[in-house]
């Protein structure tokens, strides 16, 4: 069944997955399911079936139990005939505090278990006239202190693609994110459009207090990185976000990344409603 639309478009649809979710570590907007569950990854593919997700962007922080998911949800993914790509978090650069960021990087991507999952059939390739498997970076340089050049020069059978050039992102407000899309895409009409059904803008409202936020109401929302600020609004206006964005797109689009399947932290997640849908429980 094909319930996820994009009018006028013909594109595949790729969902941001995050492999984050481990009893051993205290996130309460998600604490009903393992990443790494089999069972979990089993439901979810299911799920995103069922509306008519072609595949994933599969988000991994290159170490404990988010590697350890990101190789069970890849392995089950290709079984399924499902595209995928994998996108390092910035912790991929901070994996061991004894080798430096480049080094961090290139021995991960370098890796045996690595380069295994950018071989299997379903990996997502370029489409340039010798295609090589394309690997999405997520702050690497700016937090993570990688230099993403030197990385590209060192890695094999792959390249790293980065924000704003390789795919687009969600930037600090719907307004900002829009501009930004549109002149990423005009730049570049092969980079992986991005479409977000719920948009949380990331302003920082510096006056804001505990009781002015309580006062305001809920469209205000303390930031999950930062307890002691307010940060976010929430603004899905009935959706019209996401037609905004994905009127951006071009027309020459064979994929589109949903920001996001399940980051529930930052709440920008589809897969509660996904699931309903479906009729599918995820976890328990």
């Amino acid at each position: 069944m094909n319930l996820f639309r994009t009018p006028g478009l013909d594109v595949d649809i790729l969902v941001h997955v995050i492999t984050s979710y481990d009893p051993s570590v205290n996130i309460p907007q998600m604490n009903r399911y393992v990443s790494a569950d089999p069972n979990v990854i089993s439901a979810q593919l299911d799920v995103m079936q069922y509306i008519g997700v072609a595949g994933a962007v599969v988000l991994t922080k290159g170490s404990g139990f988010s590697w350890e998911a990101t190789k069970k949800l890849a392995y089950t993914l290709n079984a399924r005939r499902m595209p995928f790509a994998i996108m390092l978090d910035k912790w991929v650069a901070k994996i061991s505090s004894s080798v430096s960021p480049n080094d961090n990087v290139i021995n991960f991507v370098n890796s045996k278990e690595f380069q295994e999952l950018v071989s299997l059939e379903s990996y997502l390739h370029d489409e340039t006239q010798t295609p090589v498997p394309v690997v999405y970076e997520f702050d690497l340089g700016p937090v993570g202190g990688a230099d993403i050049s030197v990385v590209n020069s060192k890695i094999y059978n792959c390249q790293l693609g980065s924000k704003h050039t390789a795919f687009g992102w969600l930037e600090n407000t719907a307004e900002t994110t829009l501009s930004t899309l549109k002149n990423d895409y005009a730049k570049n009409p092969t980079i992986l459009p991005c479409a977000a059904v719920e948009f949380n803008d990331c302003d920082t409202w510096p006056n804001a207090t505990a009781a002015a936020m309580k006062a305001v109401g809920p469209e205000f929302a303390g930031s999950v990185w930062d307890h002691t600020k307010v940060h976010r609004e929430i603004r899905s206006q009935a959706g019209n976000f996401y037609f905004d964005m994905l009127a951006l797109v071009p027309k020459t689009a064979k994929r589109l990344q949903i920001v996001t399947w399940n980051d529930y932290r930052e709440r920008t997640n589809i897969e509660q409603v996904a699931a309903v849908l479906a009729g599918i429980r995820i976890g328990k």
